[in-house]
Parts: C-alpha cells; structure tokens; sequence
C-alpha cells in the first residue's frame, strides 16, 4: 500500500535525458521481504537505498526486483529511494513527451501518463486502484522554464549552473498515472473563485503568445 511519493527529476531536454530519484513509503499487506516497481527497460536503475544502506536489486522485463534488508510483517511500513535515469520512451497519448511551440519555438517537456506510461519515466506501482495518500516533484530545468505538477508549489530553488528547482506538494489521494509535469516558458495569469464567501486561487499557466486580452477575460 503506497503512501507517499518523492519524485525529484534532472531533465535535459536537449538531449532528453533524465536523473531523478523516487522516495517511496509503503505498507506491508502481507509478509514480504522482497518488492518490485514497473519501470521500462530503457531506464536504468543505479541504486536503491534504505536507511542509509544499498539494496540489491535486479532489473528485468520492465519491473525492478528489490530485496528489502529486512523482513516485513502485516502493516509493517518501509521507506526506500530508487536512483535512476536514461532516456524516457513516449508511449499512448506521450507518457514523456518534449516539443516546442510558438513561432519561436520555445521549448516544451510534458507528460501524460494515463493509463499505462508512468513507468516510461518514473519507478512506480503501476496499478491505478492504490492511490497515493501524497506526493511530491521537484523538477530541475533550465532557469528559463516554469515548471509545474500537482498540488501547491512550495518553492524554488536556483543553482549556480543555471538550472532551478521548482518544488510541488500535493496532500490529496491520487492515482499514479495522474502524476505529471509540465514545463516550459509559461506566464502566470491568476485568478479567484468566490463561493458562499469563500475564495480560492486559480492559478493559470498560459503559452506567452496565448495570453491575450480575449483569453484573460474567458478564463474569468
């Protein structure tokens, strides 16, 4: 039973390369001392860890094997981080997916996973009907992107060699495939939602040669 999800992605999208890691906290449904993530053969996993200690693992059939240092009884939790990267496929409607748009052609990393493609760029439990208490992604991209996922931006963080994090928490249940990014030059255009006296943000991200008058005024 997932629980949590810590997703941090180093893209190149020059080269459409990628380095992350994935945390993930689970809980033991049965007895197990062994457990596998969906992950496609075209991203190599380098090392899992926990508690501070190498894991072994194999990597076969687009699925990574692990053997917990410990032996797990019912409801027993575990904590694990895989390091992985590679160059991610672009399956069904672009699980992984860089483009460009606009005439000048600005470049564009996005993903859309559903309903098989989330292990063509991330380890996950590839099974829609365990949701996902909570998650977060942090994407490093060049300084010049925007770069978003779900939930609440927390942060950012810039580097020295010209890249920045943006950091993303979501606290809601959510189905692995729904995780996703999208990143390019965006402008933010913000808005509200007033209802029986309350208001929430809504935050729109917007291609910079999209962002007229006419769309402003739609989106209100």
């Amino acid at each position: 039973d997932v629980t949590f999800h810590k997703i941090k992605l180093n893209i190149n999208h020059n080269t459409r390369f990628l380095s992350g890691s994935v945390e993930t906290n689970f809980k033991a449904l049965s007895a197990i001392n062994t457990c596998s993530f969906d992950l496609n053969n075209s991203m190599k996993v380098d090392s899992v860890m926990a508690s501070k200690k190498k894991l072994t693992f194999s990597q076969i059939s687009n699925k990574v094997n692990i053997n917990l240092d410990k032996s797990l009884k019912i409801g027993d939790l575990q904590n694990l981080e895989i390091f992985y990267r590679g160059s991610p496929r672009s399956s069904a409607f672009g699980s992984f997916s860089i483009s460009t748009h606009g005439n000048a052609k600005s470049p564009v990393v996005w993903t859309l996973s559903e309903p098989y493609g989330a292990p063509d760029w991330w380890p996950c439990k590839d099974d829609p009907s365990d949701k996902i208490d909570s998650t977060e992604v942090w994407i490093t991209l060049p300084a010049s992107f925007v770069s978003v996922s779900n939930g609440l931006q927390k942060g950012t963080i810039a580097h020295a060699d010209g890249t920045k994090t943006y950091q993303w928490k979501n606290s809601h249940p959510i189905a692995h495939y729904l995780i996703s990014i999208a990143c390019s030059n965006y402008q933010l255009y913000q808005s509200s939602f007033t209802y029986n006296g309350k208001k929430m943000p809504v935050d729109h991200y917007i291609y910079p040669e999209s962002l007229s008058t006419a769309v402003k005024n739609q989106l209100d």
